[in-house]
């Protein structure tokens, strides 16, 4: 007997086949829906989730107070500033909040053009709000090469000692405040600067141990020529606010900033190429918060020493670059309206010289057109991490609050000689904040974190390294 099949039902072979494409549809979907369940279940558990109860974003704070606002801005005339990465962004607004109080602000940049816009930006603020002229000065400042660091720090103090010699001859230079904030977000792939250090480590912890620990003699004689609450200094120049402090900016932390294990006090093992990318990033603001802590132990009251995290922020910290490298061009491309239609990338971009990137920045400027999505739509991921920069994001203007409290507020000037008033991280909207890590108050870490940090910058890793764990 013969069967009849109807336009409307499958053969058998064809039925089973779907049936057991729904089956496995519905067997990985459930199997989602239970790994995402027990990801959430480790991360409360772990705390992650909810980290400094959710102020890493704009919501987590929307009923909190803030700590901090611009109308507490003491007045900062005399004082001398650095802030590093100031030609955009958080360092950018940090930089311009301290000109406007009155600061001589230096602004420390990869790129001198940039800095140099940025610039022309804080002085536009100061004539809107027909105050003092701004008092900025532009230096090139390459994190990532720890020549530059150093040629950096020659040239600010030949610059300090030159405006001294000119207006006092009978003062010393000085230098009241180091905003390390510079940096760049989790790199991909791995790539090892000209000083052999993996990049997001040398950009985001190394570059700015050794700027500190370079500039940390010009800070301390500063300190020591400030006066304590309420006293007089101990050399010549008018009565100032506060002791000299050094403020050490530590950036946007996530589950991923915070690993379970110690850095690695060896070279190989911080350029294992077998790290994430988030990994590397994690270890390198460990390292960051750990220095903090370091640093205020060492100094005993002559700085003032922190470390902020300021929060998600909605800057141009998340490069195409790293969006492409890390999802492929068609998820992490740039949205092509902001290339011109010619491939051109803008000059001021790029170097002149061609050292930075040559590969990527062309001696004339112009970026290679294939680079860049020709449809205009851009990259799926680059359209979420702008959005989520639009819902979740704080405000340069707000995060800046978190940075300038530490570094400027009255409130926290006999801070620095009380226990547990230095060293401390500070959290958004300028609150202050127990660090969750036990390695970053951990003082045996912080002394061999040190002595490793010192012994790359010499040049001398391979004698010194060892493992912390």
């Amino acid at each position: 007997m013969s069967s009849i099949l109807s336009g409307n039902h499958p053969p058998p072979d064809l039925a089973t086949r779907d049936e057991t494409r729904t089956g496995g549809t519905r067997r990985a979907f459930l199997i989602a829906v239970l790994a995402s369940s027990l990801g959430v279940a480790r991360l409360c558990h772990r705390g992650d989730l909810f980290w400094c109860r959710a102020r890493g974003i704009n919501l987590g704070t929307l009923l909190q107070p803030a700590g901090f606002s611009l109308d507490r801005m003491p007045d900062l005339s005399g004082r001398t500033a650095v802030v590093t990465g100031a030609s955009s962004g958080l360092g950018l607004e940090v930089a311009k909040q301290l000109a406007l109080a009155n600061a001589t602000v230096v602004l420390a940049c990869r790129n001198l053009s940039r800095c140099e816009r940025a610039q022309s930006l804080i002085a536009e603020a100061a004539a809107r709000r027909a105050s003092a002229p701004a008092s900025t000065l532009p230096l090139a400042l390459d994190l990532e090469s720890l020549q530059s660091v150093a040629a950096f720090a020659a040239a600010l103090e030949a610059e300090l000692q030159r405006r001294v010699a000119a207006d006092e001859p009978a003062r010393a230079p000085s230098l009241d405040l180091l905003v390390n904030n510079a940096g760049v977000a989790a790199q991909f792939p791995l790539r090892l600067t000209e000083d052999g250090v993996e990049a997001t480590f040398q950009a985001n912890y190394l570059g700015h141990f050794a700027l500190t620990t370079r500039l940390l003699p010009l800070l301390t004689r500063t300190a020591a020529g400030r006066p304590r609450a309420g006293g007089t200094p101990d050399f010549g120049g008018p009565p100032r606010r506060a002791a000299g402090r050094g403020a050490l900016r530590l950036a946007s932390f996530s589950d991923q900033s915070c690993p379970t294990a110690p850095v690695p006090l060896s070279l190989a093992s911080i350029n294992d190429a077998r790290l994430g990318g988030y990994a590397r990033y994690g270890m390198a603001k460990l390292a960051s918060l750990a220095f903090a802590a370091e640093l205020a132990r060492r100094q005993g009251g002559a700085l003032l020493s922190s470390a902020v995290h300021p929060g998600v922020v909605a800057s141009d910290m998340l490069r195409r670059g790293n969006f492409e490298a890390m999802l492929g061009r068609r998820l992490g491309s740039l949205p092509a309206e902001r290339w011109p239609r010619d491939g051109r990338e803008m000059a001021e971009r790029c170097p002149r010289d061609g050292r930075e990137m040559p590969e990527r920045c062309p001696r004339d400027g112009r970026e290679m057109a294939e680079r860049w999505p020709r449809d205009g739509q851009g990259g799926i991921a680059w359209q979420l991490a702008q959005a989520r920069n639009g819902l979740f994001a704080y405000s340069t203007e707000q995060a800046a609050l978190t940075v300038l409290f530490p570094a400027v507020a009255p409130e926290l000037a006999g801070r620095a000689d009380s226990p547990g008033g230095n060293g401390r991280l500070f959290v958004p909207v300028a609150t202050p904040w127990e660090p969750r890590h036990p390695m970053a108050t951990d003082e045996a870490f912080g002394a061999a974190l040190w002595g490793f940090s010192e012994c790359v910058v010499a040049g001398r890793a391979h004698d010194c390294s060892r493992n912390a764990t």
